[in-house]
């Protein structure tokens, strides 16, 4: 089937035949991840003993909350220091020494100021767990610059009105979702590299081919933040990879007919990790 290539090489959807049922389908700085779990538990702060820590080479910002959107209020010398006496969830970031999610925040002695514990080496007695220990993610929140004014399919129009783009081009007027606007979103919440993120601009079923071309690795195994790609046209984000061979995805879909299973802003569900084509790891 041709499909018609939008502004920008933003597609959006395509309709493919699956199982005989007609079916639509969407087609190195520290980046935030998810808002790990936004529960009371998750975000309440913890009061410790004082501990010392060393900021990152690059040195390190200093915020006026535990999230990468609060303001800048100060900055860590490279290899510089400082005490802390409390910690925090918040948005999630990569560690700079082990590559792993990190969405613990340490609050500077004497102040009401934070520091993301992924790029500081040093931790409370003893360490608390790198993530909150919930279920499921937190919902997203769409009203983060990722899922807007950071968002090159919500710049050209092709997300859902709820996030009130600029302009609105998608076919079905009171559509709820579309999957390539969330993916590119989402994917950036959870620490991939927003540039590369970004060279996957078209269908679907493309971004495979345009991640190969970008030189963006491709996989067969999952990871936290990365792309799942059905090669009939959806993508999804990878949010956890069980022991038992499944992976929680997150996502969100177009559909030309509103009401339709496949019509809605966001949902998680549980997968074998065979059911996607390929994972892209931007």
């Amino acid at each position: 089937m041709k499909l018609k290539h939008l502004p920008n090489m933003i597609a959006v959807t395509s309709i493919v035949i699956l199982n005989g049922i007609g079916i639509t389908v969407e087609n190195a700085t520290i980046q935030p991840m998810a808002a790990v779990a936004q529960t009371i538990h998750c975000n309440a702060v913890r009061s410790v003993n004082s501990f010392w820590a060393t900021a990152a080479p690059s040195g390190v910002n200093i915020r006026s909350g535990p999230s990468l959107s609060a303001s800048i209020v100060g900055r860590l010398a490279p290899n510089e220091r400082r005490s802390f006496n409390a910690w925090t969830y918040g948005d999630t970031v990569a560690d700079i020494w082990l590559g792993r999610p990190d969405a613990r925040w340490y609050r500077l002695s004497g102040t009401n100021h934070w520091v993301a514990s992924g790029v500081v080496n040093g931790n409370p007695n003893p360490a608390p767990p790198p993530l909150c220990n919930n279920t499921n993610p937190g919902t997203p929140d769409f009203t983060q610059s990722v899922y807007r004014q950071n968002n090159p399919f919500w710049r050209s129009g092709y997300a859902p009105r709820s996030t009130n783009p600029p302009i609105y081009r998608m076919w079905n007027s009171n559509a709820k979702g579309n999957c390539t606007w969330y993916a590119n979103g989402r994917a950036k919440q959870l620490g991939r590299n927003a540039a590369r993120v970004d060279r996957m601009l078209g269908n679907a079923y493309d971004w495979d081919n345009q991640a190969r071309a970008a030189g963006i690795t491709l996989s067969r195994t999952p990871q936290v933040g990365a792309i799942a790609q059905w090669e009939y046209g959806h993508v999804a984000v990878v949010e956890r990879v069980n022991s038992d061979g499944t992976i929680l995805i997150s996502e969100s879909s177009y559909s030309n007919t509103s009401g339709t299973s496949w019509d809605f802003l966001y949902r998680t569900r549980t997968i074998r990790a065979s059911e996607p084509s390929i994972f892209i790891l931007p």
